[in-house]
């Protein structure tokens, strides 16, 4: 999960959603306090493992993260001036769910989704109100089509459940945000259902490119293991393939290069219209 906070410099400036899109080759640094020093690319705040509450890995919630990002504002170190023409991205990627992946009671499964969402929306007002002038923030992608919970079905389908929470997730915070003129719903689940979920029936161009949609590149051994584990006697306990473009997973969760491309192809038309960069 990230919130990350950039200038834009001229017309030509943007913000690290995806840096080279936007015209840059650099994302911005990770949040460290220097005394009265601000990156001219901004500041990344976010924290692998994070969630919108607080969550095992002990990582910064997005409370905690807005929290920094108000107190480099309110010292100083961020002035007005460089927040005048700034970008926000806050992206959650699901970690708070992960709780829910044995629960089979929808009630529990609406509550949840509608109290995650709601804390997304307050920070997001947190930001405005500290002075980020236009906020990114993305809805779930298709949770139910990724490897992770599609490798008992030998990845040939994905799970009506767990697409179910990812759609309730983001049509509870489109109806929380759309009325904001400073936001934009950046809709991660269409761009990704194009490409990896069957039941869409998309023929979406960017499909095509992909020969396995659901089975990762990187794929563990054991069924309960993870890409990158080794054995106690150093050996690899993990296979990867030989040409990561023909697939849209890397692992258990993550895209690969391509697959983020061909997200961010079907993205940046929108993006680039809300931020009036041409």
């Amino acid at each position: 999960m990230a919130m990350r906070i950039q200038g834009k410099k001229n017309e030509s400036g943007c913000m690290c959603f995806t840096t080279r899109m936007l015209g840059r080759h650099e994302a911005p640094p990770t949040y460290r306090r220097v005394d009265n020093y601000v990156h001219p690319h901004g500041m990344n705040f976010a924290a692998g493992g994070s969630g919108v509450f607080k969550l095992p890995s002990g990582a910064p919630t997005l409370d905690k993260q807005v929290d920094h990002f108000r107190d480099l504002v309110q010292d100083g170190t961020i002035t007005r001036r460089n927040l005048r023409n700034s970008i926000a991205l806050v992206a959650v990627s699901g970690n708070d769910y992960a709780r829910l992946a044995n629960v089979n009671d929808t009630s529990k499964m609406i509550k949840f989704v509608d109290e995650v969402t709601s804390e997304i929306a307050k920070q997001v007002h947190r930001l405005k109100n500290n002075g980020a002038r236009k906020i990114l923030v993305n809805n779930l992608h298709p949770v139910g089509c990724t490897p992770w919970v599609t490798r008992p079905g030998n990845y040939s389908g994905c799970s009506s459940t767990g697409n179910m929470g990812a759609y309730l997730h983001g049509s509870n915070l489109q109806q929380k945000l759309s009325h904001l003129d400073y936001v934009h719903h950046v809709d991660l689940n269409t761009a990704f259902s194009n490409i990896v979920n069957p039941d869409q029936g998309s023929k979406h161009k960017v499909s095509s490119q992909f020969e396995h949609k659901m089975q990762p590149c990187c794929e563990s051994l054991d069924p309960n293991g993870f890409c990158g584990q080794k054995g106690h006697d150093g050996k690899d306990l993990f296979s990867v393939c030989n040409d990561p473009e023909k697939y849209f997973y890397w692992d258990d969760v993550h895209p690969t290069e391509a697959g983020w491309k061909a997200v961010m192809q079907q993205l940046e038309g929108p993006i680039k219209k809300f931020l009036r960069i041409n």
